[in-house]
């Protein structure tokens, strides 16, 4: 058995571990304490599959057909402490859930979470450009980014995020497929931070304002329920005060996928147009509390522009990120083969950065 405290917000703090080899009887374990009244006999188990950073179980009655009481587990992945603050993303998570941004947290134990179930569909390729889908997105992505900063939260967490995965890059693989690949496509460290330096002076002076961001919206993290019309977030791992035009480029290269990279999917100028037009209507509304907005025409091109030029700092971000990941992930993901892609991404739009040198 496992010991149980409270702490903020009628949270559970469990004193227990879901060892990875595990995973079902470990989150049952779980649930067992949260909801004393079920019986373990009468539950099922979802094993959810999209995720490429921790592993995800969701458990609930069988008599539940709605699975609206389903209750998530999350166990971290492997290596990910040195990227994530656990502390930060805890608060982030009660913090959210008291903004409407989220769901409730029931329970931390020592390697993940129990939480909230969300109803909804995560996103792809196509349902994230639909017009059914994408307004909701825009306007959820505004809501979230009225979230007000804290004192401390002035400045973007971004330069140091990208610093502490460089300083985290390995520098060897094992495999030799995997070393050789990796010399001939991955820069040195040192060169990396060129980048960085170059990213930096470039894009924080572009004048994007600072806000409370996701940091990590790919379509698996972007859940859409057809019936209730409604948009939801999920995973705030990477939250905190950042650039608002990053916050949505990240979204907009995520349009590409994940398993199968294809950036010809990434938004036409367009489609850009339209959804930050629906992002800044709802963003202004809820800031200045007025169903009143004008959106002038350079305000969008403006925001557009600036997106494009924060999308080259989100694949060097993730690019990074990947190569942590491919020396410290159990998960089945060829991380490394990421990386390049999205190095390859960065480089190959680099121009873009050098125009405004």
């Amino acid at each position: 058995m496992f010991h149980m405290n409270k702490v903020a917000m009628n949270v559970n703090e469990l004193s227990f571990k879901i060892e990875e080899h595990d995973l079902i009887p470990g989150s049952l374990h779980i649930v067992h304490s949260l909801r004393p009244s079920w019986k373990l006999e009468n539950v099922n188990v979802k094993v959810f599959k999209n995720g490429i950073t921790n592993k995800l179980l969701g458990i609930y009655e069988k008599c539940d057909t709605t699975k609206e009481d389903m209750i998530l587990i999350r166990v971290y992945g492997s290596g990910t402490s040195l990227m994530i603050d656990r502390q930060v993303e805890i608060r982030n998570i009660q913090r959210l859930y008291e903004a409407g941004c989220g769901s409730k947290l029931y329970a931390i134990f020592k390697n993940g979470l129990a939480y909230e179930y969300v109803k909804g569909k995560v996103l792809d390729t196509a349902s994230c450009r639909s017009e059914k889908v994408y307004p909701h997105v825009a306007e959820q992505l505004a809501k979230f980014h009225t979230v007000p900063l804290k004192i401390n939260e002035g400045t973007s967490i971004l330069w140091d995020k990208m610093r502490l995965f460089l300083s985290l890059k390995p520098s060897k693989f094992l495999q030799e497929e995997q070393q050789e690949r990796f010399l001939k496509k991955v820069l040195p460290k040192n060169e990396l931070e060129r980048e960085i330096s170059l990213m930096e002076g470039i894009l924080s002076k572009l004048g994007s304002p600072i806000v409370f961001c996701h940091n990590d919206l790919l379509l698996a993290n972007i859940l859409y329920d057809a019936q209730g019309c409604a948009v939801s977030f999920i995973d705030f791992e990477y939250a905190g005060p950042n650039y608002m035009a990053f916050d949505i480029a990240n979204h907009f290269n995520e349009f590409a996928g994940v398993d199968t990279v294809d950036y010809s999917l990434y938004p036409s100028d367009e489609f850009q147009i339209e959804w930050l037009k629906v992002y800044l209507r709802y963003y202004k509304s809820l800031k200045y509390s007025s169903e009143n907005i004008s959106i002038a025409h350079e305000e969008v091109t403006i925001l557009c522009k600036h997106v494009n030029l924060f999308s080259l700092a989100s694949h060097f971000f993730w690019a990074l990120w990947a190569l942590v990941q491919a020396t410290q992930s159990t998960i089945d993901f060829d991380f490394l083969g990421y990386a390049i892609v999205r190095f390859d991404e960065y480089f190959s739009k680099k121009k873009l950065l050098l125009v405004h040198c």
